[in-house]
């Protein structure tokens, strides 16, 4: 073959790929030769979504070869790189139980994107989406995270800015307002993202604090596979902290972990606190056992470490919401629990309905944003796990009046 080798997006963004980078990856993802293709193939953990109502905007997506409705695990797939001019041009084919189906995508350099080092992927045939990725590498291994998406109409682009929890965004407001610096870590973190725990390690070296909002939303039905993403979400995350925290040289001086008031037993006849409080039983309190046995597990000598055991957090964008809704189409009354309500998978979801009549009665924990914040301000000096919620419950028909 003639002609001089392509350089990679990512050869291009980085000046070079970094030695640290596994030598079979180096290949994959360095220049290609002119008149050549990469292949490459292998088998997904998972595809796709398990969020069925999001199956028909997907159809849609999937007509200009983006992504694809459904969700599926172990999918083994086959892609095929091909430099272009200024991008390497990808069809990734994912081999489904029933049939084959294939997304393109063009991934560049480019500097409109300085805080994912320059790499964009357009995707689908039209090129109609995109995605800035921050790209690291990690004991030898590639990271990608999403730091942005765009959808263009017509000539213009509207940008999608990353979600953040809504707890997540009003902390990291105040704190902005303050004159603090404020990094933020997720799965489309703008400043780091899961995976790279050495990204994540540089941007913990030398903070004051370090609060861990992560994990999947309980606002959903307990179906296996949210019950697994639930539970995985939060331990995984908080280990890879826990990792990245030893791997600093000046640790963070105060680690806040998100927990849950619902480890304690369902109480109608006396409050659950640090000290006197008690363990409950069913799937949502294994899921916060194993989150704070998570956080604890490791000794961090240096950093205070702190479990926030907190019960419904209301303000703008929190569960308010849906109780609002509720109002506004005239289901705001009582809550009325009964034996009807009770299945199986609540039982072992530790929800609790069956044969507990409320008629409005139920106590209702809550804490609210600002009182968030200033349980953390005042965590100077404690360690181990705190109970955040109001002292003295309403019950539930004072909530919906």
């Amino acid at each position: 073959m003639s002609g001089s080798p392509v350089l990679s997006p990512y050869e291009t963004a980085w000046g070079g790929l970094p030695d640290t980078l596994h030598p079979r990856l180096r290949r994959y993802f360095g220049a290609i030769p002119a008149g050549r293709h990469g292949f490459v193939t292998g088998v997904f953990e998972r595809v796709g979504t398990p969020r069925r109502w999001l199956w028909p905007l997907l159809t849609l997506l999937g007509r200009p070869d983006v992504i694809f409705p459904g969700w599926h695990e172990n999918v083994p797939f086959t892609v095929v790189n091909r430099p272009d001019a200024s991008a390497v041009l990808a069809e990734r084919t994912f081999h489904f139980p029933d049939g084959d189906r294939t997304m393109v995508d063009a991934i560049t350099a480019e500097a409109t994107s300085p805080k994912s080092g320059g790499l964009v992927d357009y995707l689908g045939s039209g090129r109609r989406l995109r995605a800035s990725l921050r790209a690291s590498v990690s004991q030898g291994a590639l990271h990608l995270t999403s730091t942005g998406v765009g959808v263009r109409i017509g000539r213009r682009w509207l940008n999608l800015p990353p979600r953040l929890s809504f707890i997540g965004g009003y902390l990291a407001r105040a704190y902005r307002a303050e004159g603090a610096e404020v990094s933020l870590i997720g799965r489309q973190g703008p400043d780091a993202g899961w995976g790279d725990t050495a990204g994540i390690a540089t941007l913990l070296e030398g903070a004051d604090l370090l609060v861990n909002l992560a994990g999947k939303s309980v606002n959903c039905r307990y179906t296996t596979a949210n019950r697994v993403e639930i539970l995985r979400s939060r331990v995984e995350t908080t280990r890879e902290l826990a990792d990245a925290i030893q791997a600093c040289t000046v640790p963070p001086r105060l680690w806040v972990n998100s927990s849950t008031a619902t480890i304690y037993r369902h109480s109608e006849d006396r409050p659950m606190t640090e000290t006197e409080g008690e363990i409950g039983t069913g799937f949502s309190v294994g899921i916060a056992t194993a989150w704070e046995d998570a956080f604890f597990e490791v000794e961090l000598s240096k950093t205070r470490r702190v479990a926030l055991r907190m019960a419904i957090v209301l303000g703008d964008g929190s569960a308010l919401v849906p109780l609002i809704r509720l109002a506004q189409f005239g289901l705001g009354g009582p809550q009325l629990d009964g034996a009807w309500f009770g299945t199986a998978a609540g039982r072992r979801a530790g929800t609790f309905h069956e044969r507990r009549g409320g008629g409005g009665r139920q106590k209702f924990s809550w804490i609210h944003f600002d009182d968030v914040l200033g349980i953390i301000r005042h965590l100077s000096r404690m360690s181990g796990s705190t109970a955040s919620s109001m002292p003295r419950p309403p019950i539930r028909a004072t909530i919906a009046r």
